[in-house]
């Protein structure tokens, strides 16, 4: 299908470009340099014939070539011009068309991009172009033509923009899909999940982190309402909600399918 619309572009556009190209006095002095011709064929290929005997045919319109007065003449250039006008609406059509069309060949790069995300749901842009070395614009337009071709999903995690596979629609799995999209929000995630109750000072020492990094992410998980604290000899505890357990159990089943 791919080829055909290029040899349709191809044709259409090598068309116009020698209609526009051809005056009607061209057409009168063919009619003198091949007045014993049987057929002039007008480069515009099946739009218009020309014959020896002064006639243009055009689909079922039959118009003189002579051009004897000016109402023929403004008649032609109308029909001149509504031709080039519907073969350009061809042109455009074709050309969208093949733009928002997404190749799902494994090897072409919007499956090579919808492949990152399937493995990394909740990434961000950056990421991509990092893990796939493709330039920022290649991966900005493949990302906009998987979007609209239903393939890939835009959620905002935080005022940024992140990528998730078409089927996850769910809010709380696109935050905590966000969540351990990035390295050390995944380690804090993954240390409560490990380990229910702990405080500001074992989560730092656990992962080497000072406890403004702890609070901050802490921070945004309370905001995600995907963890919960409680207290415990009068210190902060914190744990994850049974929610985000869960989601994130089915989101590695999810991946460990695919």
């Amino acid at each position: 299908m791919q080829k055909i619309f290029n040899l349709l572009f191809l044709a259409i556009t090598f068309s116009i470009i020698i209609y526009t190209g051809v005056s009607t006095a061209d057409i009168e002095s063919s009619s003198e340099e091949y007045n014993n011709s049987s057929i002039i064929i007008y480069p515009c290929i099946d739009v218009i014939t020309y014959t020896c005997s002064g006639i243009i045919y055009l689909s079922d319109f039959r118009l003189n070539s002579k051009f004897e007065n000016e109402q023929n003449s403004a008649i032609f250039d109308i029909i001149r011009f509504s031709v080039l006008t519907a073969c350009i609406a061809v042109i455009v059509s074709v050309g969208f068309s093949r733009t928002i069309s997404v190749s799902t060949a494994a090897d072409s790069r919007p499956m090579k991009i919808l492949s990152e995300i399937e493995k990394n749901p909740g990434c961000l842009e950056s990421g991509i172009i990092s893990q796939t070395e493709f330039s920022r614009g290649s991966v900005s337009f493949n990302l906009k033509k998987l979007v609209k071709g239903n393939f890939v999903r835009i959620g905002i995690y935080h005022g940024t923009k992140r990528y998730y596979p078409f089927e996850i629609s769910d809010r709380t799995e696109q935050i905590v899909c966000a969540v351990v999209s990035q390295e050390k929000s995944r380690d804090v995630f993954l240390l409560l999940k490990n380990n229910r109750g702990l405080t500001q000072s074992e989560m730092a020492k656990a992962l080497n982190l000072t406890q403004q990094t702890i609070r901050w992410h802490l921070a945004r998980f309370e905001e995600d309402n995907i963890i919960c604290e409680d207290l415990k000899d009068g210190e902060k505890i914190y744990q994850l909600t049974d929610e985000a357990q869960n989601i994130y159990s089915s989101v590695l089943k999810r991946e460990s399918a695919g």
